[in-house]
């Protein structure tokens, strides 16, 4: 080694560069050793007092293989390489080699090195930058650590790699670390715990992955191998733990197999397939894939992109199909959906599906089920269906006959922003129907056409939601400015996010003690909005549902209990068919007025109520709180004002219907019985 040697003019130089790349330190020297340069440091990037340690900042230029080293010496003193930075543009590079000792490599440190092509990561390497404009093609990767790639997937620098290395002490692999390379093979070491999200997705040219023997527990996350290209998959007893979509579009997938001796997974009756051992659930399916009798469920993506899946036998022990389980299967033209599944989920969207029953067992239809299916021209759906979901058949362009049942409950509405996406609009059906308001099932979905001025509406009785959006003037397809009332029925139990957003002629609305839940921005910018009663029943309302509203005055709320005031990004629905009694993860607190209507207004509540509101977020914002009178006599079913044989009809009415409907809960014990009915006689008998 030659001795190192203090280059002014070079130092000045270099320093300056230096701070441009990581910020304020406090220089002692610029040395050179081996024709690299080095500055030395006793802060670190952000200005941190730390030990002395040196930064690699530069190099001759006609050096073709960069080797980093741990430690360089000067002045009698050793110094530990930490940081990289400061090569860019250098084409005579082709290869570099990053010393165990260093730990980050900045943001610049290659950027534009044009001919390098293989690159080593060393073992302690934490943070990794600057490699843009590298056409790397070999990656040598020894890093011990979690690595922060500073990096968008869209600049991602390895995407050229087509050889990849990973170290024997490698225990855990990073987010995205090969993400759409042009990797063909893949050796997973035994020291390797962890296979993090992303990690190898894209690689549509890997062909071949293998497992080291280990004793290690795998643990693979989300999407690890998603969109890769391999033709035959063998798991091994090692692995444990699989995230979701781990193997979506694999498209070109024909054997599956996983190891005897694993106790996690298996593929049973050499069915080309991976199965949850322990939840019977099919999560990797491909287009040889023959589905066991002892499947439950059909697990998210388990053959999502299977492009060459044909056909494909669905047993009668399934219960779920889950999200995109068979999404994108383009050549899938027809499926037979067995009585045994109660939920289908966004299983079945951008397949070549023609015609689809929907089997009578099945309760839940969520949103993006169909979607897409550009060839679906009839579908049947089954007497149980209770709910369908966002954008279930968006997209339908060929869907011309729809059988509905009657005890369809709640159907998700319109994309306010559009009208187009959503869950029946554009579909050859929909735009065949009559004007005016079109009812699925229970529910109230949609106004189409004009609306005419002063138009009084009367939703009709055994109506169960109002669906998003379903008069709300955002909608392209009418302008609800010609609504100046509207009256709900006692069955209803759901008012849609925006159901009446911006009919600017409501001055009054009344919602029923039925209802438990209000939607967000239900009212919102309804200008001459005055007054609002919220009857007894309502339990949980979402944000603004008031937003805008500027003339309001007087607003009541029935409820004894304070109604929360909560927002979700979880779908409301099962909440709503279960009466509230759902456990839901709400995620926020929110407004339900805007801040002047909180000064402006006068809130009412039944009298003895007053403190709770005076306490209850958001409600205590309401400078004006009043109690007062309310007839609140539970065996008054049918809110008339007095308890008669009208009350004890309704009570039995819902008991020989199973509906369950809680405002015939008299008793509140949470079931509709002959208790309720007996309270009911008790109360007419002592009245007269």
């Amino acid at each position: 080694m030659k001795q190192p040697t203090t280059i002014p003019l070079r130092a000045t130089l270099l320093l300056l560069a230096l701070l441009a790349v990581i910020g304020q330190a406090s220089a002692t020297e610029i040395i050179e050793d081996n024709d690299i340069f080095y500055f030395t440091s006793n802060q670190d990037a952000w200005g941190n007092p730390t030990e002395e340690f040196a930064i690699a900042v530069d190099c001759k230029d006609y050096i073709s293989n960069l080797v980093i080293p741990e430690k360089v010496s000067y002045n009698g003193k050793t110094y530990t390489v930490k940081q990289v930075g400061g090569f860019g543009g250098k084409s005579s590079i082709t290869s570099v080699v990053i010393g165990d000792s260093v730990q980050q490599i900045t943001g610049t440190a290659f950027e534009n090195c044009s001919n390098l092509s293989t690159l080593t990561i060393g073992k302690s390497v934490n943070s990794i930058g600057g490699f843009t404009g590298c056409h790397i093609k070999k990656l040598i990767y020894k890093a011990e650590n979690e690595i922060d790639y500073g990096y968008g997937w869209n600049e991602f620098p390895f995407k050229e790699v087509e050889q990849v290395e990973i170290g024997n002490n490698v225990e855990t692999i990073p987010n995205n670390f090969c993400y759409e390379t042009k990797l063909t093979e893949v050796v997973i070491p035994a020291s390797v715990k962890t296979i993090s999200d992303g990690a190898f997705y894209g690689c549509s040219s890997l062909r071949n992955l293998s497992f080291s023997s280990s004793t290690n527990s795998i643990t693979l996350q989300n999407s690890v191998f998603a969109n890769c290209g391999f033709f035959n998959l063998t798991i091994p007893a090692s692995i444990i733990k699989m995230g979701k979509e781990c193997f979506t579009g694999c498209r070109d997938l024909q054997s599956v197999k996983v190891s005897a001796a694993n106790t996690h997974y298996d593929s049973r009756n050499n069915c080309n397939a991976i199965i949850e051992t322990a939840t019977n659930t099919l999560v990797v399916g491909c287009m040889n894939t023959v589905i066991p009798s002892s499947v439950l469920t059909i697990g998210r993506a388990a053959f999502c992109d299977c492009v060459n899946l044909t056909e494909i036998t669905i047993p009668n022990s399934v219960k779920i199909i889950d999200k995109s389980a068979f999404a994108h299967c383009s050549n899938l033209t027809s499926i037979d959906i067995p009585n045994s599944v109660t939920e289908i989920r966004s299983s079945f969207n951008n397949t070549g599906l023609i015609n689809v029953v929907i089997p009578n067992s099945v309760k839940i239809l969520e949103g993006w089920a169909f979607a897409h299916c550009k060839q679906l021209t009839s579908v049947i759906i089954g007497d149980s269906v209770e709910f369908i979901g966002d954008l279930a058949f968006s997209s339908c362009e060929q869907l011309v006959n729809i059988q509905i049942p009657d005890n369809i409950k709640i159907v998700s509405g319109t994309d306010y922003r559009t009208g187009r996406y959503a869950t029946f609009m554009g579909t050859p059906w929909y735009n065949s129907q009559p004007d005016g308001l079109l009812y699925i099932g229970k529910a109230a979905y949609h106004y189409l056409g004009a609306m005419p001025a002063k138009t009084e509406l009367v939703i009709r009785e055994g109506t169960y939601s109002i669906s998003e959006n379903a008069f709300g003037d955002d909608n392209i397809d009418h302008d609800c400015s010609g609504l100046i009332s509207v009256s709900f029925p006692k069955s209803l139990r759901y008012i849609g996010g925006r159901a009446f957003g911006g009919c600017e002629g409501l001055t009054e609305i009344v919602i029923p003690d039925s209802v438990i839940m209000l939607g967000s921005y239900a009212f919102s910018c309804c200008s001459g909005l005055e007054r609002v009663t919220i009857g007894k029943g309502m339990k949980t309302i979402e944000e603004y549902p008031f937003y805008r509203c500027s003339n309001l005055t007087s607003i009541t709320c029935l409820a004894t209990v304070p109604p929360l005031l909560r927002g979700s990004e979880e779908e409301p629905y099962r909440y709503i068919l279960s009466n509230g009694a759902e456990e839901i993860i709400w995620n926020t607190i929110v407004d339900g007025f805007d801040e002047m209507t909180y000064t402006n207004a006068t809130l009412f509540v039944p009298k003895g109520s007053e403190d709770a509101y005076k306490t209850a977020e958001k409600w205590k914002k309401f400078i004006h709180i009043v109690g007062i009178d309310v007839h609140t006599d539970v065996c008054d079913v049918n809110g008339d004002g007095v308890v008669n044989i009208s009350d004890l009809n309704n009570v039995v009415n819902d008991i020989l219907s199973g509906k369950g409907d809680s405002s015939m809960d008299v008793n509140g014990d949470g079931s509709v019985n002959i208790s309720d009915i007996n309270i009911i006689v008790q109360s007419i008998l002592t009245s007269n």
